[in-house]
């Protein structure tokens, strides 16, 4: 099946892409979020909260009082990593399926130049 393909599994332009989308899919997934339940009145379930707040588990066990004010910039924070590393890693795994899926354009020669094209088909005759 691969027949000798190289697989590069780091690829610097695929971590850039991951770690953008790893941030952006807990940003637009609260925003989606905010928007819905500001128009409809109603506060969301904690099941669906629980797709991007799901470090705040992780913190609560980690720190003894997590609720604290000296502690809740820092739990912001864990859980925007959290996410980041979650997403981010989950897109990265995607990215390398497609490109190891994807065939790979074959760079052609160039066209003859006209000289070339021209003299090949006087010299046939």
């Amino acid at each position: 099946m691969w027949r000798g393909k190289r697989i590069r599994i780091f690829n610097s332009k695929r971590v850039v892409l991951s770690i953008f989308v790893g941030l952006m899919c807990p940003v637009s997934f609260l925003l989606t979020l905010f928007l819905i339940f500001s128009f409809t009145g109603k506060n969301p379930s904690q099941n669906i909260m629980m797709l991007v707040a799901w470090p705040r588990v992780l913190w609560d066990l980690l720190v003894d009082q997590p609720r604290s004010g000296a502690n809740v910039a820092k739990g912001l924070l864990f859980i925007a990593i959290c996410d980041t590393v979650v997403y981010g890693t989950i897109t990265y795994v995607i990215l390398t399926a497609v490109s190891v899926v994807r065939p790979k354009a074959v760079a052609l020669e160039p066209p003859p130049t006209p000289q070339e094209f021209h003299s090949a088909t006087l010299n046939s005759d």
